[in-house]
């Protein structure tokens, strides 16, 4: 467990390096984990559906959403915070919105889980009071795994689950 923690520290403190593979969770870069995690993601989806040019991805403050960049070329990323999500579906519709989760550690492996929620929102009465309401339908998720090679994150799969 000690040597675990001592080599997630260790990776964390990297530089980052000129191949983009990652190397880091918070860096607002390319090798930023969440980044790649969220780049493979789409990369597979995109191969089973056809794609809205803008990637929405849920404001976490488990990691740090606010380090992603804002695109890959192809799609372009927004990370909407609540607020900015209520506002999102009023002006558009339900959207996708992918839920990144903290990266894992097991059986010699890193990970990134994602979900991706088709999500709505209407205003809803309750005891004669008007209140928010954002419906979250959850369909399967994703897992990015990544194996440490070098002091690097090299990608190594997307599995998908789906109900």
């Amino acid at each position: 467990m000690l040597s675990t923690l001592f080599l997630l520290a260790h990776c964390f403190a990297l530089q980052a390096q000129t191949d983009p593979t990652a190397s880091n969770t918070a860096r607002h870069n390319e090798f930023n984990i969440y980044y790649q995690a969220l780049v493979h993601i789409v990369d597979y989806d995109s191969h089973h559906y056809k794609l809205s040019d803008t990637i929405f991805v849920e404001g976490n403050f488990y990691i740090s959403t606010d380090s992603l960049l804002a695109s890959n070329g192809h799609y372009k990323f927004m990370v909407l915070d609540q607020p900015a999500l209520k506002k999102q579906l009023i002006n558009g519709g339900g959207i996708t919105l992918y839920r990144l989760f903290p990266l894992s550690y097991s059986n010699d492996t890193f990970s990134v889980s994602c979900v991706p929620f088709s999500v709505s929102y209407r205003k809803k009465y309750r005891w004669l009071k008007k209140i928010d309401y954002f419906n979250y339908e959850n369909g399967g998720t994703f897992k990015v795994i990544f194996k440490l090679e070098n002091k690097e994150f090299k990608f190594i799969k997307v599995e998908s689950y789906w109900l």
